[in-house]
């Protein structure tokens, strides 16, 4: 298990408390930078206007990235929906799980994608979130959101 903190005093602690379990790894990093390795699981704890392409290159077939997907409602709190991405041969299904309240992930926000989300959660078409698509393809009435995260192609 791999673990990231941005903040390194809670990240020490964590390593400290955790230091008894040797299949533990806790970084003092942001996660939205860190490369995780190849891994079955991902839960990300904070809440991000976008899927980050690193994680979703490091889930291995059938693996499963759960994510909150959020609007800013101050400068450190979102809400938004809670959302499971499972890799299917090199495709991404997408449920939405449940309502979240969270801290914001400072290195995955992107502020134009908010009101864009902020309308998907208003009318409730992110509840019925049913894949992600990464390749470049024609805005449809079903596509939710679409961009190029900063420094990646599109």
């Amino acid at each position: 298990m791999v673990a990231s903190e941005v903040n390194s005093d809670l990240a020490a602690r964590a390593k400290e408390n955790l230091s008894a379990y040797p299949n533990v790894l806790v970084h003092s990093a942001d996660g939205a930078e860190m490369d995780p390795g190849e891994c079955d699981a991902m839960l990300i704890n904070a809440g991000v206007t976008h899927t980050n392409n690193l994680w979703l290159d490091r889930l291995r077939e059938g693996g499963r990235l759960v994510l909150p997907i959020t609007t800013a409602t101050s400068p450190t709190l979102g809400a938004g929906l809670m959302i499971e991405f499972v890799r299917k041969h090199g495709d991404f299904s997408a449920t939405g799980i449940t309502p979240v309240g969270i801290y914001s992930c400072t290195g995955m926000r992107n502020a134009e994608l908010e009101p864009i989300l902020r309308k998907a959660l208003s009318t409730q078409a992110l509840f019925k979130v049913k894949s992600l698509r990464r390749e470049v393809h024609e805005e449809e009435e079903t596509c939710l959101l679409q961009f190029a995260a900063p420094g990646e192609p599109y």
